[in-house]
């Protein structure tokens, strides 16, 4: 999460509009798999261990690791 941060807000410095399409392209397609697994996460049903699973939210997440590279 934090790399997909850190390269976004890379390409926006560096003013390169292809290298920023390029990476925002890149960042909507792991944030579309993180939001698949986000609903793969519906079928654990009570197994002791997916409490935490439960609660992942990526884009909560890509949220968190923005403050850092900013």
């Amino acid at each position: 999460m934090l790399a997909l941060v850190l390269a976004d807000v890379g390409a926006r410095l560096s003013g390169n509009e292809g290298r920023i399409a390029a990476v925002r392209a890149e960042v909507d397609r792991d944030r579309a798999s993180m939001n698949a697994m986000r609903e793969e996460q519906k079928h654990l049903g009570t197994w002791p261990f997916a409490a935490a699973w439960r609660e992942w939210d990526p884009n909560r997440e890509m949220e968190h690791f923005q403050r850092f590279a900013q």
